[in-house]
């Protein structure tokens, strides 16, 4: 068996303030604390083809095309050309382990390698944009410092089309991984919150059901902020349209109450989430025509500064890619009618119109007068091990 282990990204413990950057995951030794400040975590991602619907993967093996049909695969799980399968299958990935690594940058000694169970949740491969890594203090001291970023629960590795299904069963009808795989192929888009120590617990949502979710953070009062998108289907009214929960809802900016459970697998109460301005569109399609439901809220970053949040959109030919804001931290009755702004200064043009070519990914704040915006990374580097 050979593998391609694929480094997501890196994040400086620096204190108490919430630090938001692509990465992800967690578990320590008891005898030492996972969180360690001035350390560096390290994510990664090693795609196995020995695993799940990737080991008996062929050419001709049936994959999503549309909401009434199905196309065949044009390679095998072969990590070389695996992915030339987006070709035919514009859903198409694989869900893969999500590790951690935990150095001293100044050293490169390593405290922690360390892997999130693989039955619980993982990422899929090779989306770049997922596993946002937060860090955030609920407490004096080093032990009150919490990890938390979003996974998918319950596919295992090796998994096809994840980050595309449905994230509750029977959700959207119209989804072509619904109609390939079948209206229970549905997993949880699931917040993951990791203690100082090591501890994993779990918030499953019913967010993103047909893309992706990217990134989440626990807000100074004690909820869940995350971002990412969702509908990946023909779903193109807001309110009731055959779908259940709502897919043009269930996406952008999301309010999330803590669950916090042992498994990914817990049950999700009634209402425990909530779209910030759900009825958010833009003239950006074509012809000035509005944006399909839920994609102008295609949302990559995000973190909190202030008393307020702030979030970016960085990708795709709808809506407007720039940085967002709302100037407080929503509840969860609250959001609907919470509004979402651009921040003053930044782009407002339509990416259809300008090709996108402002593509914002991670956002921070050094300090109350400095913050910085990354830019939508370029390149997916991999390392090849026997």
């Amino acid at each position: 068996m050979r593998k391609l282990s694929m480094t997501r990204s890196v994040i400086s413990l620096l204190g108490c303030s919430t630090l938001a950057l692509c990465a992800a995951t967690p578990i320590a030794r008891a005898d030492q604390p996972l969180l360690l400040p001035n350390s560096l975590i390290i994510s990664s991602s090693t795609y196995d083809r020995s695993q799940g619907a990737t080991a008996s993967l062929a050419v001709g093996t049936p994959l999503p095309n549309s909401d009434t049909a199905t196309i065949g695969a044009v390679s095998d799980g072969n990590y070389v050309t695996v992915w030339n399968n987006a070709s035919v299958d514009g859903s198409f990935g694989v869900t893969s382990p999500i590790e951690l690594t935990v150095i001293n940058p100044n050293s490169d000694h390593v405290f922690h390698t360390v892997a999130v169970p693989t039955d619980q949740v993982v990422t899929s491969s090779s989306s770049k944009s997922e596993l946002g890594l937060h860090i955030c203090r609920t407490a004096p001291g080093a032990d009150g410092l919490h990890l938390v970023f979003v996974a998918y629960g319950g596919p295992g590795v090796g998994a096809l089309d994840v980050s595309n299904s449905d994230a509750v069963a029977g959700h959207d009808p119209t989804n072509p991984v619904t109609f390939a795989f079948g209206p229970n192929y549905a997993f949880a888009r699931t917040i993951v919150n990791v203690d100082a120590r090591g501890s994993l617990s779990y918030t499953p949502t019913i967010n993103y059901g047909g893309n992706d979710d990217r990134a989440a953070l626990l807000g100074s009062n004690g909820l869940y902020y995350s971002v990412g998108n969702a509908n990946n289907g023909n779903a193109t009214t807001f309110g009731p349209n055959g779908t259940n929960p709502d897919v043009t809802t269930t996406t952008g900016l999301e309010v999330v109450k803590h669950i916090d459970a042992e498994a990914a697998g817990a049950q999700i109460p009634p209402g425990n989430s909530a779209q910030v301005d759900p009825s958010l569109q833009f003239p950006c399609g074509k012809g000035g025509a509005l944006d399909k439901p839920g994609k102008s809220n295609n949302y990559r970053g995000v973190t909190e500064f202030g008393g307020a949040l702030y979030f970016t959109k960085g990708s795709g030919s709808n809506g407007k890619n720039t940085l967002y804001t709302v100037d407080s931290l929503p509840s969860l009755a609250g959001a609907p009618s919470t509004k979402i702004s651009i921040v003053p200064g930044f782009p407002t043009d339509c990416a259809r119109t300008t090709g996108g070519n402002y593509t914002p990914f991670a956002v921070f704040f050094a300090n109350p007068t400095t913050m910085y915006v990354t830019d939508r990374p370029r390149r997916f580097c991999g390392r090849i091990s026997a």
